[in-house]
């Protein structure tokens, strides 16, 4: 059996936009490390949880050399995770959400990162939404009695102090830093730590799995590491439609079965009540968002690096605003940018730069034609 450096693995379920952006993306980050590590050194798999819109159609069309897992029922995030582990063969796995968008870079830094520290057995970077903004749950710690009552009452957000969980408020969000869980959206694990953690736990359903494999790698001898070299967007719960009642159902669920095998039942028995209680408060609160593909650019800022594939764009999509070049986007007045719904991003423009485009244009929906894409 031939062993690859790196295998990705991406599950995805009814978002098929976010999910060729995700590959197109990933396939420019294998580019980039294949010259270091050699040809056909990274494979990347997708798990189809038998989505309902055009996913793996046009997962085939588009991206052929994917090793493609077409589910006929929606086996969860965990499950459908370990059929792809089960037949990898990468020195290091890499599960990532459908709906992140990751730099060019991103495989050769964090390869060598891991590389050159062989007690990591779990490596995170740094999140954003699309609006550049920090996601705490980048560096987060597990789960404790403690942490409930500091999230419920508040009083987190007052402390940073490693019991200020379950986002790890002490740990600057510019340094790379020992955590104990790393998100599910970007997790890049050692193969060896792997075997000695054991795959996902297969009763977390959707959430909780990353908690649950990230306390085990550290119970098995390893460190977890957050990595912010390299920033990626993460849109999150666009499988699961983040803020709903049906989210937190799900999630809060997760918490409950992680307290139930990892604590005494003295510690289950103090936490479970202060889960349920965040639970009820979330839900009353809960609500449902959305992203939707432009239906018209009429009010849309065309971000290129030459005047061919800007026009190009432009005739294609019958644009007749404002056109800048990604250099200058700052330099569209701000008034302008408050007319435009839509910025539309030129082909040969880099993700590593659309990520650093993201906080300047904030609010305002960004479209990627090369793959038919709202990202």
């Amino acid at each position: 059996m031939i062993h690859k450096k790196l295998s990705v693995i991406i599950v995805n379920f009814n978002v098929e936009y976010f999910v060729l952006q995700t590959l197109s993306c990933a396939y420019a980050a294998k580019f980039e490390a294949e010259k270091i590590y050699g040809q056909h050194s990274i494979e990347i798999f997708v798990v189809d949880n038998n989505s309902s819109d055009d996913s793996v159609k046009k997962i085939s069309a588009f991206f052929p050399e994917v090793n493609l897992i077409a589910n006929t029922d929606n086996k969860g995030f965990a499950k459908a995770n370990n059929q792809a582990l089960r037949q990898a063969t990468g020195e290091y796995k890499l599960l990532l959400n459908p709906d992140t968008l990751i730099p060019e870079n991103t495989f050769t830094e964090t390869i060598a990162y891991m590389d050159a520290h062989p007690t990591a057995g779990a490596l995170g970077v740094r999140m954003t939404d699309i609006g550049g903004v920090f996601a705490p749950e980048s560096k987060r710690a597990v789960p404790t009695p403690m942490g409930a009552f500091l999230k419920i009452s508040g009083l987190g957000k007052l402390f940073k102090t490693k019991h200020a969980a379950y986002q790890l408020n002490h740990i600057p969000e510019h340094e790379i830093a020992d955590i104990e869980v790393v998100s599910g959206a970007f997790m890049l694990v050692r193969s060896s730590a792997l075997d000695k953690a054991g795959l996902l736990d297969e009763d977390f359903f959707m959430y909780g799995e990353d908690i649950d494999l990230s306390f085990r790698i550290l119970k098995a001898g390893f460190r977890n590491i957050y990595f912010p070299k390299i920033t990626i967007i993460h849109y999150k719960g666009e499988s699961s439609k983040q803020n709903t009642k049906r989210y937190v159902d799900a999630f809060y669920g997760a918490m409950l079965i992680f307290a139930k095998k990892h604590y005494s039942k003295l510690a289950f028995l103090i936490f479970a009540p202060a889960i349920i209680l965040l639970k009820f408060f979330k839900k009353r609160f809960a609500k449902q968002k959305s992203h939707t593909k432009p239906s018209s650019y009429a009010q849309t800022c065309i971000v290129g690096q030459n005047s061919e594939s800007i026009n190009s764009i432009r005739q294609k999509l019958n644009i007749q605003t404002q056109i800048a070049d990604i250099q200058n986007i700052e330099k569209i007045p701000t008034a302008q940018l408050a007319k435009m719904k839509c910025v539309c991003i030129a082909g040969e423009v880099s993700y590593n730069q659309i990520i650093h485009l993201a906080p300047k244009v904030s609010g305002l929906k960004i479209f990627y034609p090369k793959t038919n894409c709202l990202i």
